[in-house]
């Protein structure tokens, strides 16, 4: 990136791309650079070791299923793995109605009602040894552990009172095949019929409702019914997280001190022996009530759990082999060493990214928890620093935080925000900077079939996420803010006579300049637009020539551009009437319908001004 040359000479002094977003500084003494607040909606992109990363207009979302009218917003999200490879994305609302996408019919399918929508319902999966499929167990604010293998299939035929056919084979399917257990099918008028199962072979269930007063669609759905385990871990103990390591469930409530692991072979079964061996539940006790799990990479390469609890305790568990595992191992938890109040929040807002934990705290801070091998020098790294203001600012109610694809997505429902922390490789190493805010109606998100999803935090709708031109048919409002420029000589009135700018952009696109003379415009505010039917300042590329706009092998951060042929590049010096100032603002916004653009560099022949600072000379 070209750095601000000396306003001595009548040289363009270009800003190239973005280094960042930063609003913890002064906007007037932060290098030129970077964006700073007021920028929404816009990404920077395509980093490189020298100059600047582009800055961006964002993609939009979609609707991923059918818009709602129900003001039920996204209480919890799911992606579960089933045995034969599916992959199964669910939501509940906060009317406590479970719902999962089928790919058969394109469309959110009810899974089980009469859930508690007052809390979140979280999620683990845990292999079964004996029935050979994976399960996706839940927890809901009760006493109970829900058990679903995912498995659905479509029918062939209810050929009496006591059987039905599937298309499928029921083994590969992966549907219960013992315990009690049911399916549901979903009948012509819309309707969820059960049918309680007694025995299965091929593909032919064995049941003891009868269903044949019933109309059906042909290859109607047919979905395993959700299985309700009472009084598990505990009769009468709350279940509000749950999480799973080497097969040991791990079960912990928010009015609890006690954490129940499971022994590896049952997630039904918390027993232990005396002495413990390897494979045998166990129960930790903490010093405060639970808040959430999440996983870690110790320093030696093994994964640990991790416990957070209260607004002052994290915790590792440790297992201790005293000579032979399958005789004799100690299970315990050791605290780290962390400040007072610097806690985790909610389950949703602790997230791992690659080696490390991080987590909202009490303080609205985002923090990188480090290796947990040496709990005496465990680092913790506020990674929110650079936009400190941001995050104070910010409701995170109901807000989640995920890992996508090198970037960590905080989102900050109850404000519609969500903050981007962009991990960059290149020749000197790792790179982090924050994104502008995108402001989106969400607070959770999914990843499914490499798509990220979001949930609504006000309706009951999700949304594939950085796609298409708009927001669910409505225009984005683009907003890129650089901080203020004063070409290193804060103290010298400054002026020029033309702004160039290079863009790439839309033929439909209108991108507004707006340069701001003196803090907030205290001088004045100017205003130009640049067209994509500008075409005496386009360059039009010549298809048998293009090889992208981007560069090759990138995955930019949720760009809508793809085609060369839908864009053009836009090149222009600017005439403008000089006036004299200490500093200036460039910003660039637009909000036209489906709007494209990338910003590549842009700056001015600024030079010293004849004219002296008298007014305020004294």
């Amino acid at each position: 990136m070209a750095k601000n040359s000396n306003p001595q000479t009548k040289q363009f002094s270009l800003i190239v791309g973005a280094l960042g977003y930063r609003t913890r500084s002064d906007m007037t003494a932060t290098p030129p650079q970077y964006l700073v607040a007021g920028s929404q909606n816009v990404l920077i992109n395509e980093a490189t070791d020298k100059e600047g990363d582009k800055v961006e207009s964002r993609a939009g979302y979609e609707l991923k299923g059918a818009a709602s009218t129900d003001r039920n917003k996204i209480k919890s999200e799911f992606v579960f793995k089933t045995k034969v490879g599916d992959t199964v994305m669910g939501r509940m609302d906060d009317n406590g109605d479970l719902e999962f996408y089928s790919e058969t019919s394109s469309a959110w399918e009810t899974l089980k009602t009469g859930l508690n929508g007052s809390y979140p319902l979280r999620w683990a999966t845990w292999w079964d040894g004996t029935d050979l499929i994976r399960k996706l167990l839940m927890v809901n604010h009760d006493a109970n552990i829900y058990e679903w293998s995912g498995a659905t299939a479509t029918l062939s035929a209810i050929t009496d009172a006591t059987h039905i056919t599937i298309n499928e084979t029921i083994a590969t399917r992966g549907f219960f095949t013992a315990g009690t257990r049911s399916i549901r099918i979903k009948d012509s008028g819309g309707t969820w019929r059960e049918a309680v199962v007694t025995s299965q072979a091929g593909s032919i269930f064995t049941v003891t409702t009868d269903l044949t007063s019933f109309t059906f669609d042909a290859n109607a759905l047919v979905v395993q019914v959700v299985r309700t385990n009472s009084n598990q871990p505990a009769s009468g103990f709350i279940n509000d997280v749950i999480k799973t390591l080497e097969n040991h469930v791990y079960v912990g409530s928010h009015a609890s001190s006690v954490v129940y692991m499971s022994k590896s072979t049952s997630f039904t079964d918390y027993t232990f022996s005396s002495p413990r061996i390897a494979t045998d539940g166990w129960q930790f006790v903490l010093d405060d009530f639970v808040i959430g799990f999440e996983t870690n990479i110790a320093g030696s390469g093994e994964e640990s759990m991790v416990f957070f609890a209260g607004n002052d305790w994290i915790y590792r568990v440790e297992f201790v082999d005293l000579g032979d595992a399958s005789i004799s191992q100690i299970a315990r938890v050791r605290p780290i060493i962390v400040s007072s109040g610097q806690g985790a929040t909610a389950q949703e807002l602790i997230a791992k990214v690659k080696n490390s934990i991080v987590f909202l705290n009490s303080s609205n801070e985002l923090v990188e928890l480090g290796s947990v091998e040496n709990l005496a020098t465990i680092q913790q790294t506020p990674l929110s620093d650079p936009i400190k203001p941001d995050f104070l600012d910010a409701d995170f109610t109901g807000g989640s935080i995920r890992f996508w694809r090198n970037n960590l997505y905080v989102l900050a429902a109850a404000s519609g925000r969500m903050f981007i922390l962009s991990f960059r490789e290149n020749a000197g190493g790792q790179r982090r900077f924050w994104q502008p805010p995108q402001l989106l109606p969400i607070g959770l998100t999914s990843d499914y079939g490499g798509e990220l999803i979001g949930h609504s935090s006000s309706v009951t709708e999700s949304y594939t996420l950085f796609t298409g031109t708009n927001d669910n048919s409505k225009p984005i409002a683009f907003k890129a803010y650089w901080a203020y420029s004063n070409f290193d000589a804060r103290d010298k009135l400054k002026d020029f006579d033309k702004y160039f700018v290079e863009l790439y952009l839309t033929s439909n696109a209108v991108v507004h300049l707006v340069l701001v003379f003196e803090y907030l415009g205290a001088k004045s505010i100017k205003t130009y637009e640049f067209k994509g039917t500008e075409t005496e300042f386009l360059f039009v590329p010549n298809p048998d020539a293009s090889l992208g706009v981007n560069s090759l092998g990138t995955s930019p951060l949720g760009a809508a551009m793809s085609e060369i042929e839908s864009f053009l590049k836009y090149r222009r010096f600017k005439k403008t009437v000089p006036l004299s100032f200490f500093e200036f603002q460039p910003r660039f916004e637009a909000d036209e319908v489906d709007t494209q653009f990338q910003i590549l560099c842009h700056g001015s022949n600024a030079g010293v001004s004849k004219v002296g600072p008298v007014k305020i000379t004294n």
